[in-house]
């Protein structure tokens, strides 16, 4: 968003203003940007510094090394940090694992004393003498 101020600041684009929710809001029309987007690709920005010759002054190549340095200490940071998170996360999943097994287990083992349960209850329905007599009955 700064870049297109900043464009329409330098005259580069038009200054044109529209009612929004929040007040008035500059609006770009797409050809005008897409025009705009072609010239700044196109023309590469002025350098503040002369391009090098291909030699890092003594600056350079310690801002360089300051840099590298700070990156493998960020990396192994990081690697530090993440390691054992890593791991742990491993633990729980296997403990997870578990525990479903265990509950799928217990579920099955509760559906069979259900089971079992309504099967004494519907032969405790009637009296002994009714049950006998329909063992009888049915050899």
């Amino acid at each position: 968003m700064k870049t297109l101020r900043r464009a329409i600041d330098k005259g580069e684009l038009p200054k044109r203003y529209a009612v929004g929710e929040n007040g008035p809001q500059l609006i770009v029309a797409p050809g005008e940007l897409e025009a705009w987007l072609d010239r700044r690709v196109s023309t590469p920005p002025p350098l503040d510094k002369p391009v090098s010759t291909g030699h890092m002054d003594t600056m350079d190549r310690v801002g360089l090394s300051m840099v590298s340095t700070l990156q493998a200490a960020l990396d192994q940071a990081v690697r530090s940090a993440v390691v054992p998170l890593v791991d742990e996360l491993h633990a729980t999943r296997t403990e997870l694992g578990d525990a479903r097994e265990q509950l799928g287990q217990a579920r099955a083992r509760a559906a069979q004393l259900e089971a079992q349960l309504a099967t004494h209850q519907a032969a405790r329905r009637y009296p002994l003498w009714v049950r006998l007599l329909r063992a009888l009955s049915s050899h």
